[in-house]
């Protein structure tokens, strides 16, 4: 290789090692609160090889996160849980629920996943536009161009071209053992702060429009 060849090879390789390390660090936030997330709930954690692991969260660092998973000892005999690390880069999706869209981690930017957001109370996308402007509201509509949001009593069209991040903004998984009947439910201090709307939303990056666009159908295949 000449000389001026390998220097634009070097000048190549140091541009994509930023762009990496600049993802990276902006997926940080969303990653790490995956520590701070309720520890007793059973979540399901998908893989890019296509398969899916579930368990508890034990702990999390920016490259690894620990689950303790149920073992069995014969056909239904449940022994000491199984410690299992999963590396951040092969984590596409971690999920709370069995719900088309129950995410609380997405390691990809899709479309698929904009459209996908729920119409739940207190739920709902947050939309930054390539302008700076941030647009909050229900999403009423979409197609692979345009996403439609209310906002009060009238709905706003904005272009795909226009975005460029979605985050869904979703209620904290509430604690796993919580008393679910009323009114003793009203009795434990745990979930008064959903009563309230206090501290209980997170925040979950799903679209970014400088990234590459993967809109692929996740599934939960559990691997034994």
């Amino acid at each position: 290789m000449s000389r001026t060849g390998a220097t634009f090879h070097s000048v190549e390789m140091a541009i994509a090692t930023f762009l990496t390390s600049s993802l990276l660090l902006g997926q940080d936030a969303s990653w790490m609160k995956l520590g701070l997330i309720d520890r007793g709930t059973t979540y399901s954690v998908i893989l890019r090889n296509g398969t899916c692991v579930q368990g508890t969260i034990r702990s999390v660092n920016p490259d690894l996160l620990t689950l303790a998973t149920p073992a069995k000892n014969g056909a239904t005999n449940i022994v000491a849980p199984r410690i299992l690390k999963v590396a951040r880069l092969d984590v596409l999706q971690v999920k709370d629920g069995l719900g088309a869209f129950d995410v609380v981690f997405s390691g990809r930017s899709s479309w698929r996943d904009v459209q996908s957001i729920p119409h739940r109370t207190r739920e709902y996308p947050s939309i930054t536009l390539k302008s700076g402007k941030l647009v909050r509201g229900e999403l009423v509509g979409s197609t692979d161009f345009q996403l439609s949001v209310k906002q009060s009593s009238a709905a706003m069209n904005i272009a795909k071209t226009d975005i460029a991040f979605v985050d869904y903004i979703r209620l904290k998984p509430p604690p796993y053992d919580r008393i679910r009947e009323f009114p003793a439910e009203v009795l434990d201090p745990r979930v008064w702060p959903y009563m309230f709307n206090i501290g209980v939303h997170m925040s979950v990056p799903v679209f970014n429009s400088t990234l590459p666009e993967d809109d692929s159908i996740l599934q939960c295949a559990i691997r034994q």
